[in-house]
């Protein structure tokens, strides 16, 4: 495999994985979509697969060095051996002993964790059964290269003294003797407002109206925040995270567990995204919500999933709203065949068209109140919650990831 065409491919994924996490902090973004989002959920490496790079696939098209793939593989177990979860199954007797890497590396591979294929491959079975077993294992060597590259350029840029993007907004704003020109921190004053509340936290320049994201953990900023208004502390200076830099002041936060793409529920109906995507545990169990002009769709897909014959079956709930008001509101079954259901996990795009959907029920020139309280048990208590809530969770199996959407209008 060419070097100089690997370094350079590494340096073209950094920007593409930049340019995700500056949007991941936005309302919307023009490239990255929820429908392209949903494409690199499981990494940069992946995403590009999924999209068919053209650098990727040249890359994979090269045999790698067998002797850099069996020590990147020594890495990956090396760090796996000396984990907080191996060391929990040490301790319980279910730790599993780890062979020494060696050829053939397809079966070491795939008995390891064939996952490191993904998504070229989704079980070992199919990988063993690969009829390009080089172009497999030249994947796993761009994957695991570049998993090492982040992690060391994550660590040189923390060493960095460089902040070009602070230093041009901050040209002729502060003097010789600030703590600015001196150790390139940013003093928390009046202009300069400290949020410790939002992840990651921020400051929010008015003079300039700019948010200026920050290098400190959120529990300790917190604290710090509080006795500074305490007056506990006299001043306050920090550094930047030069690059994430926003126009006005930016609350978006970092997404709750469950939430990969999008933002949760609110009454604010112009502020939903297009496209939101909820997790649990299992990536496959999932829910997305779709929003175009006043229609709202939400599907559930699951990981054990419900077949019908040769199809998967997923549920259905569209409405339509004036306001606060569903005007339109049906639940269907939609039919999957294999093939385009496991694409529809990642890509919202994908339609169910494997044969006819199945409609329960339809209601039309409704005028029924989305905040209308229903009555229903939860822990053996009665609560109330609001109509829209009340109808998923009377349909979809994954409770906790509507609890997670709705959080914000709940008192459950």
């Amino acid at each position: 495999m060419n070097k100089k065409e690997l370094y350079s491919f590494f340096s073209y994924c950094e920007k593409i994985s930049d340019s995700r996490n500056y949007a991941a902090y936005t309302e919307s973004d023009p490239i990255w979509t929820g429908q392209r989002e949903a494409l690199y959920a499981n990494g940069i490496i992946p995403g590009l697969y999924r999209e068919k790079d053209e650098k990727l696939f040249s890359l994979i098209s090269q045999p790698c060095d067998h002797k850099e793939l069996i020590r990147l593989l020594s890495i990956e177990v090396k760090e796996y051996n000396n984990s907080e979860l191996t060391r929990l199954a040490q301790k319980y007797g279910t730790f599993r002993v780890l062979s020494e890497v060696k050829e053939p590396l397809l079966k070491w591979v795939a008995d390891y964790n064939y996952l490191l294929a993904f998504p070229m491959y989704r079980s070992k079975e199919d990988m063993l059964a690969s009829s390009a077993p080089e172009r497999v294992l030249s994947y796993v060597y761009v994957y695991l290269a570049y998993n090492l590259y982040r992690k060391k350029n994550e660590m040189k840029n923390c060493y960095s003294g460089e902040q070009p993007n602070t230093e041009a907004l901050y040209k002729n704003v502060f003097d010789k003797s600030s703590e600015f020109r001196a150790w390139g921190l940013l003093p928390v004053d009046e202009i300069r407002k400290f949020d410790s509340q939002n992840d990651p936290v921020r400051l929010y320049d008015s003079s300039l109206d700019k948010t200026i994201f920050l290098n400190m953990p959120r529990p300790l900023a917190g604290v710090l925040d509080e006795l500074y208004k305490k007056h506990y502390i006299g001043n306050f200076a920090i550094r930047s995270c030069d690059f994430y830099i926003y126009d006005g002041v930016n609350c978006m936060g970092s997404l709750l567990e469950a939430l990969e793409k999008g933002r949760i529920f609110s009454w604010d109906f112009e502020k939903l995204p297009d496209v939101t995507r909820l997790y649990s545990a299992e990536y496959e169990d999932c829910l997305w919500i779709k929003v175009e002009g006043s229609d709202i769709t939400f599907e559930e897909l699951c990981k054990d999933f419900h077949e019908d014959g040769e199809f998967v079956v997923t549920q259905m709930i569209h409405l339509q709203h004036v306001g606060n008001t569903i005007t339109h509101l049906d639940h269907e079954y939609i039919f999957y065949d294999l093939e385009n259901y496991d694409e529809r996990i990642y890509n919202v795009g994908v339609k169910g068209e494997g044969r006819k959907r199945v409609k329960t029920f339809k209601i039309d020139r409704s005028t029924i109140p989305m905040d209308y309280q229903c009555k229903m048990y939860k822990d053996d208590k009665e609560v109330l919650v609001p109509f829209i809530f009340f109808v998923l969770n009377n349909y979809f199996e994954h409770k906790e990831l509507l609890e997670e959407y709705f959080h914000d209008i709940l008192r459950i």
